[in-house]
């Protein structure tokens, strides 16, 4: 009860514990985990469509509104339980262990999906590291066994009148409309052949349950949680190690990307529209705000237990806002860069394709998959620019497939009774990745994207309801127990400080659950 929680020996908060014994490590650790794949693949096109730079302003508010105080707060309750995820609402809250429990079926769902997104991202990579350099990439040809008769690379009427309105990257796409003797009937439907790759020779699709296996996605798949068990082998000692490498060749990555994109022909306005161009007026609507802060919410996984694991590992004398503060400004500066590096090859894709942005924009695996494979025919530099912008695509998600499994696997195995053969931990650690491997394997049927959208509105939903109720727990916290003010003191923050931190998250709690 709240009595005994109280009287808890100050000693609990001694300095020696945490495996973090150099705040550098933990900093990495931190910025790996807030890097996120929708950073790429989602928001460049949010802010494209809400005033273009101009939308950083709600979001960097969303940043130090929302994240700041979450983030602190998480990691401050994992610092004084010295625990996993359960067991630290065990020790805090004994009735809200239940909530651990939720936080630990939604990493496992949310680390299985992006197992399922990172196996995509593989699959591209490899296929572009296997074919020969002079061969053409078999999404960029219309002379495979998939592709049907309506698949061109280029095309004019059989009228030879050229149709200038008809580019478009829909299901019923128009190629670059160059003259060439193949020449179509007016109406007649085209794809390009990038469609025809991702949905009849990647996906398999199929309209109408989820189909068979793709023996290609299991192998992918696989792959994913093997990288994934290498980097969490020996639990956070290895992640804290392999933070260093994950968080300096993101960097690289997105470094190399922009030179890479700015190097294409074009304009000085047109490479940096999204800058040049930006508009104010969007910001007067409520769209934007509320599309920041839901951005920000479930790209960094509030609410999903990781962070109060991470700081049950640091420290006790640690003061987490710092590292939040740095992990965050790190983020929007990687996010304006992959923002500019993304609207940079969608402005050079749309002049080749002789239309407008708007019109060759997707998101998602619409984005990458089906938009960015044209840039290995439209540019000499293209093949380069998707080898490095596949394999970061795949680095972030199996990041957070690590923590995201690292995270679940400390929660369940310290909640174990004592003598359940608690001391092969790494063969416990290893049949639990088995475990979510195949469990996986539902993700790699031919109705695999369908599932993919159901799984992600449904971590969504449930990460809204943790939000809301993780933080009435923390209420709870504040003004019944003296654990937190005696921590708190440790730390030199104040208890009016830690309100301060407490109320705008719990406001915007309450926002988002309406």
């Amino acid at each position: 009860d709240a009595k005994a929680i109280s009287q808890l020996p100050h000693t609990s908060f001694s300095s020696s514990c945490g495996r973090y014994e150099f705040a550098f490590s933990y900093q990495l650790t931190l910025t790996a985990f807030f890097f996120s794949i929708t950073q790429i693949w989602k928001l460049p096109i949010i802010a494209y469509m809400n005033g273009k730079v101009i939308f950083f302003i709600p979001y960097i508010v969303a940043m130090l509104v929302v994240i700041l105080p979450a983030s602190y707060l998480e990691m401050l309750m994992g610092q004084i339980a010295r625990r996993g995820i359960i067991q630290s609402w065990n020790k805090l809250i004994p009735i809200w262990k239940g909530f651990g429990y939720a936080q630990v079926m939604m990493l496992i769902v949310a680390a299985i999906l992006m197992a399922s997104l990172s196996s995509f991202a593989l699959y591209y990579f490899m296929v572009i590291l296997i074919t020969p350099a002079k061969s053409i990439l078999p999404w960029n040809s219309c002379s495979n066994p998939w592709n049907t008769a309506n698949c061109r690379t280029a095309y004019r009427l059989c009228s030879n009148m050229i149709n200038e309105n008809s580019s478009s990257l829909s299901l019923t796409a128009s190629p670059v409309i160059t003259p060439t003797p193949n020449c179509i009937l007016p109406g007649q439907t085209v794809r390009a052949p990038e469609i025809e790759y991702w949905e009849l020779q990647v996906l398999k699709f199929t309209p109408v349950g989820i189909g068979s296996i793709v023996p290609w996605q299991v192998i992918s798949i696989t792959a994913a949680w093997g990288l994934t068990a290498i980097i969490v082998i020996f639990g956070l000692s290895s992640i804290r190690k392999v933070a260093y490498v994950i968080v300096s060749v993101c960097i690289a990555a997105m470094t190399a990307l922009l030179v890479i994109g700015l190097s294409l022909p074009g304009s000085f306005e047109t490479k940096f529209q999204f800058f040049h161009d930006s508009s104010i007026r969007p910001l007067s609507t409520l769209f934007p705000w509320g599309a920041a802060m839901a951005e920000v919410i479930f790209s960094f996984s509030i609410a999903s237990g990781c962070l109060t694991y991470l700081g049950s590992q640091n420290k006790a004398n640690t003061n987490h806002f710092w590292h939040a503060l740095i992990s965050i400004i790190t983020v929007i500066i990687f996010a304006l860069a992959s923002c500019q590096m993304i609207i940079v090859f969608l402005s050079y894709i749309a002049s080749q394709l002789n239309t407008s942005i708007p019109n060759v924009m997707g998101m998602g695996v619409n984005l990458l998959y089906v938009v960015f494979p044209m840039l290995s025919r439209l540019a000499t530099t293209g093949r380069i620019a998707l080898i490095i912008l596949y394999g970061l695509a795949a680095l972030l998600c199996i990041t957070k497939m690590a923590i995201f499994t690292e995270a679940a696997f400390a929660a369940i195995f310290e909640d174990i009774p004592d003598g359940f053969l608690k001391r092969y931990k790494l063969l416990w650690r290893i049949g639990f990745i088995i475990v979510l491997n195949t469990l996986s394997l539902l993700f790699t049927t031919q109705g695999s994207l369908r599932i993919i959208g159901m799984a992600d509105n449904a971590t969504q939903i449930t990460e809204t309801f943790l939000i809301v109720f993780q933080y009435l727990g923390v209420a709870f916290l504040l003004i019944r127990t003296r654990t937190i003010r005696n921590s708190v003191n440790y730390i030199r923050l104040s208890q009016h400080t830690l309100l301060m931190f407490w109320l705008p998250m719990a406001l915007i709690s309450f926002i988002l659950f309406t």
